[in-house]
């Protein structure tokens, strides 16, 4: 009767590894295909000729943000 019992607890165990296992990878593999996405995104902008968006390399830590002058409502 306990050979049964074990090699149910075994086999359960085993599942619940592959589905763990699974989960995770269907999770990176939804994340990398959105990473891969956004890529693909920023390469469209930065190949259309027309755009005034400029889009920055992620490495590039040290830059300087321009300063972004706002135009007085009330004045208008």
């Amino acid at each position: 009767m306990s050979y049964i019992l074990y090699a149910l607890c075994i086999l359960y165990g085993t599942y619940g590894i592959a589905f763990c296992s699974k989960l995770c990878f269907v999770t990176y593999k939804e994340e990398r295909e959105r990473r891969l996405k956004i890529r693909r995104e920023y390469e469209i902008i930065g190949r259309l000729p027309t755009t005034n968006i400029r889009t920055h390399d992620l490495r590039d830590y040290n830059s300087r943000l321009e300063t972004i002058i706002e135009e007085d409502i009330t004045s208008v």
